[in-house]
């Protein structure tokens, strides 16, 4: 039993890294779509961040996906740092793309 608990430990950065990939696709797909989420979401804040990169205000996107990690991990430790992660890259891929 221990080294479920652990296994699931060692997992979890995993899974908040593929449900935020999930995320910023899904929310790459609404920008394309000139679609928005509800405000409060993570999905808003994430449609934000690739619309403001887009745009060039990068200060506007940092924000926005550190509050789309917040707002999905609950603020955890560990794994908003691993969503935010993820969140920046995808913001940095749609910011050359909507830029164009």
């Amino acid at each position: 039993m221990p080294l479920m608990g652990l296994e699931r430990w060692v997992n979890a950065p995993f899974r908040t890294k593929a449900e935020a990939t999930y995320r910023s696709a899904s929310a790459a797909i609404n920008v394309g779509l000139g679609i928005r989420s509800q405000q409060g979401t993570v999905g808003y804040s994430l449609e934000s961040m690739m619309i403001n990169a887009g745009r060039g205000e990068t200060a506007y996107a940092d924000l926005d996906a550190i509050d789309a990690a917040l707002l999905m991990t609950g603020g955890v430790g560990a794994g908003a740092l691993v969503a935010w992660d993820t969140f920046e890259d995808a913001g940095e891929a749609a910011g050359e793309v909507l830029s164009q």
